[in-house]
């Protein structure tokens, strides 16, 4: 199974294998293994990467830069060449497009090189339109190696919102909650996949019931969630002492957008208005971009849990008096 995932620098090897396996199919160089790498501009503001994972290996990329004049640069947009003409090239430019939106962008604009026919194709099919070189903006990233240019309206652009769940929230945020976590059942493997997709429909909701749960909408469409617990409510991990987040989860779709990090910064919120002294949650080995984002908001490990399905699980608690 293909899942997209927002680029980690653990990421960047078989992104140079990939883009080694392509530079192979043309006569034309494009790709120089000492340039600079996805890993060298995903932290660069405005710079958004994504990475396509099959069984393990990279097999595709996509990225998007937001100019300051309300458009987006489609750029990194790269394929296996035994994933062609299978969705995951869509599923790419979708995610990619999406979040120019999310970014309130207008236009996406790209360049490629004119060897690359059936990039060509492709972009053709899904609504770019080719454009001379003097009809880009000012502020184009441009690449000297690029010669064939494109430029596409975006639909009209919806901001995220933030608001807190009601009760007639509930279904809506289970069925988000078994989205967010299916892109994890290829790590965990069928059973255990299946015994987590039965928890979250049978235990979601008395979670809920407990909690205040954050939500994020994208439109009409529910598309990420985060609970906080508060204190006196202890559980198997969890004194009664501490607050604790739950089942912070974003739909595979929206991945990369900031979404998880935002929720998260609510819970945290929430826990110093209440005058909680500690918040802690739990992750695993699987479950990568949610450790980088909760270390970056100042969560240190305080042990290591009992497996839970398989995987190692941490304890991270982060003080909030301190």
């Amino acid at each position: 199974m293909t899942t997209i995932v927002p680029f980690l620098p653990e990421h960047q090897p078989g992104i140079d294998q990939l883009l080694l396996s392509i530079a192979s199919e043309y006569n034309e160089p494009y790709y120089d293994p000492t340039g600079k790498k996805m890993i060298d501009l995903y932290t660069l503001p405005g710079r958004h990467y994504w990475v396509a994972i099959d069984d393990g290996r990279v097999i595709g990329t996509v990225g998007i830069i937001i100019c300051n004049e309300g458009h987006a640069v489609l750029k990194s947009m790269f394929l296996h060449r035994h994933h062609h003409g299978s969705a995951v090239a869509r599923q790419l430019l979708d995610i990619a497009m999406e979040g120019a939106v999310q970014h309130c962008c207008s236009y996406m604009y790209l360049g490629t090189m004119a060897q690359f026919k059936a990039a060509q194709r492709f972009y053709e099919k899904h609504g770019f339109d080719a454009i001379a070189e003097d009809q880009l903006p000012a502020d184009f990233p441009g690449n000297v190696v690029d010669t064939v240019f494109y430029k596409k309206k975006l639909p009209i652009a919806h901001r995220l919102g933030y608001r807190t769940a009601t009760p007639a929230d509930t279904e809506a945020v289970i069925a988000l909650g078994v989205a967010a976590y299916s892109q994890h059942a290829a790590a965990l493997g069928d059973d255990a996949w299946a015994l987590m997709k039965k928890n979250i429909l049978e235990k979601f909701a008395g979670l809920m019931e407990h909690a205040t749960t954050f939500i994020c909408t994208a439109g009409n469409r529910l598309v990420g969630v985060a609970c906080l617990i508060s204190s006196g409510n202890p559980d198997d991990i969890y004194p009664a002492e501490w607050c604790y987040i739950r089942m912070v989860g974003v739909h595979p779709q929206f991945s990369g957008f900031g979404i998880a990090r935002r929720l998260t910064e609510m819970c945290i919120a929430q826990a110093k208005e209440r005058g909680e002294n500690t918040v802690a949650l739990h992750t695993s080995e699987f479950m990568d971009a949610a450790r980088h984002i909760y270390e970056g908001l100042g969560f240190r490990v305080l042990r290591e849990l009992s497996p839970r399905f398989g995987k190692k699980y941490w304890l991270y608690t982060m003080e909030l008096n301190s």
